[in-house]
């Protein structure tokens, strides 16, 4: 038993010290691929991310990661159009909205969405919708390192029985933790270690 989590309390390890999450994937089927929701089972434990609160049997499950804040990035790429919030194919996105929950389940609630969209379309859209998303990337980088600078260098975990950690702008990105779900080393791609390059602290890409 104790080998079969070695690999779980590794990837437990690693997104426990990270401050920046950066989660590359496309969305398939209207959901995530495989080999993102066995990641998402590997890091989503009893007693290591989250915890069980026995005398509040209505809701006894505690987010572990709730006791500082940290930022998950989350950058899609999309074959088809209209899948963001408020767009016509909403309802049959359950890739985000999917990430969201797990994650805030842990206690990650600062989360940043970009996308790409239509990859099979191809062309001036296609060419518009990743123009687009690395101004976002750049922007969202920008912010981040800013928070980077002018906050203190220590990071300071909330105590026992405290609130939830919110999502304050001086928010302390040092370390950063990358999970991707392809291969593919397309400029798109590319671009989403950048995000973790960025800080000059990545520390694992799978």
């Amino acid at each position: 038993m104790r080998d079969a989590l070695a690999e779980s309390d590794l990837l437990v390890d690693e997104l426990v010290a990270a401050d920046v999450l950066v989660i590359g994937t496309p969305l398939y089927n209207f959901g995530m691929p495989a080999a993102l929701k066995a990641w998402i089972d590997q890091v989503v434990r009893l007693g290591r991310t989250v915890g069980l609160d026995e005398s509040n049997p209505t809701d006894p499950y505690v987010p572990l990661l709730a006791d500082r804040p940290r930022h998950a990035v989350i950058l899609t790429a999309r074959g088809g159009i209209g899948f963001g919030p408020g767009e016509a194919m909403a309802h049959m996105n359950h890739l985000e909205p999917n990430l969201v929950t797990a994650l805030g389940f842990i206690g990650i609630t600062c989360i940043h969405q970009i996308a790409v969209e239509g990859q099979e379309i191809g062309g001036e859209l296609l060419t518009a919708s990743v123009v687009r998303a690395q101004r976002e990337v750049d922007a969202l980088v920008t912010e981040l390192q800013a928070a980077l600078a002018a906050a203190s260098p220590t990071r300071r975990a909330l105590p026992p029985g405290s609130p939830t950690a919110s999502c304050p702008s001086s928010a302390i990105p040092k370390r950063a933790a990358y999970t991707s779900s392809t291969d593919r080393q397309d400029d798109w791609w590319i671009r989403m270690r950048d995000v973790v390059e960025a800080f000059d602290m990545g520390r694992a890409v799978r």
